[in-house]
């Protein structure tokens, strides 16, 4: 077990993110249409009330927040069965006002997270603690190979589906 009773992950953090920074209890922010990875950052434009608390309460912290897929986009007020449990661990890059009270915030994927015991905060904003998700890497050469053929094939073909292109 690592720091704060959560399993270490077989890969590591994002590199310069260590197990002690990442607190026992986080905020959830739910994202519609959209599914944030690892090691990609990402822009985000928050609207709703519990969202820009989550997002200003991490920001005022340590700067870490999960970030998660609504079960349906339609829901303007998720709450915790309308969240899928796997979540990503997120650093804030940045964070900004929009013109509609909103905040646009710039955040970067640290690890994949299992979201184990979620509930709504006392600011009113969904919380969870959970455990970091180990990536799983295959070490079978050959077989590596030919799934990065395959994913170059799907990729071509998906380019040549494109309005515009030639051969």
């Amino acid at each position: 077990m690592g720091a704060k009773g959560r399993a270490l992950p077989a890969q590591g953090l994002l590199e310069g993110v260590s197990m002690e920074q990442i607190p026992l209890s986080l905020p959830v922010l739910p994202i519609r249409n959209a599914v944030l990875f690892p090691a990609v950052s990402m822009p985000l434009v928050v609207g709703r009330g519990r969202s820009i608390q989550a997002v200003e309460y991490a920001h005022g912290k340590d700067g870490f927040l999960l970030v998660v897929a609504q079960k349906h986009s339609e829901s303007e007020d998720p709450g915790v069965k309308d969240i899928y449990e796997v979540a990503t661990l997120c650093k804030i890059d940045g964070i900004h006002r929009t013109e509609e009270e909103g905040r646009q915030v710039v955040v970067t994927g640290v690890a994949r997270y299992r979201l184990l015991d979620l509930k709504i905060s006392e600011q009113g904003f969904l919380t969870a603690q959970g455990e970091l998700l180990s990536d799983l890497h295959s070490q079978d050469a050959i077989r590596n190979e030919a799934l990065f053929y395959q994913l170059k094939e799907m990729a071509r073909q998906v380019v040549q589906l494109l309005p515009g292109t030639t051969d």
